[in-house]
């Protein structure tokens, strides 16, 4: 995505996952007046037969929209949850290397929810198999979006132009820019 979306208070509506929209849908709630531009990308117009315009970076909601504090059940933000770390031995990993292990396992009817679901290793994943025998080192549960927003927020973010940084409140040293590939692409249409 291309264009960091910001609530009337110029905080980004969502931080997880980050308020972003494609160029063209930015382009069309501007048409119709929804949003103002803030900033543009400087090297990239797309042009419709009576009209060229600058793609926007950075866009902002003319009205408050109030967001939804809610913390999606999936996979990446049960191990976000639990910092990356194996919650039967403790140990960090990469998310390649983490599966989902249900603490009352399937097997004998435990859900898949926040509070049956813990990050594991392979090892203990392979461990504990559909046995009760073993307990995580946290009991699991529903975690609080801002505590998520914080723990994300330790992580690296890419992000698509450098007119974002001021808005999100990131610290600089975790935030990768990452260029389009063509720097002077000039797109002939808008849909």
């Amino acid at each position: 995505m291309h264009t960091l979306v910001l609530n009337a208070d110029g905080t980004p509506i969502k931080w997880m996952p980050l308020s972003v929209t494609h160029w063209k849908v930015a382009i069309t709630r501007y048409v119709k007046g929804d949003v103002d531009i803030l900033h543009t990308y400087d090297d990239w117009i797309v042009h419709s037969p009576s009209t060229s315009i600058s793609v926007p970076s950075v866009i902002m909601e003319r009205t408050y929209v109030r967001p939804e504090f809610h913390v999606k059940f999936s996979r990446i933000n049960v191990f976000l949850r639990d910092e990356f770390r194996c919650q039967y031995c403790g140990s960090q990993h990469d998310r390649k290397n983490l599966q989902i292990e249900h603490v009352l396992p399937r097997y004998h009817g435990g859900k898949t929810k926040w509070e049956n679901c813990v990050a594991a290793c392979s090892d203990c994943n392979l461990s504990k198999a559909h046995f009760l025998d073993m307990s995580p080192l946290v009991k699991p549960k529903r975690p609080n979006y801002w505590d998520m927003v914080n723990k994300r927020k330790k992580l690296p973010l890419v992000i698509a132009d450098e007119n974002w940084i001021p808005y999100l409140g990131w610290d600089e040293s975790k935030l990768i820019v990452r260029k389009r590939r063509y720097s002077n692409r000039i797109d002939s249409y808008i849909d």
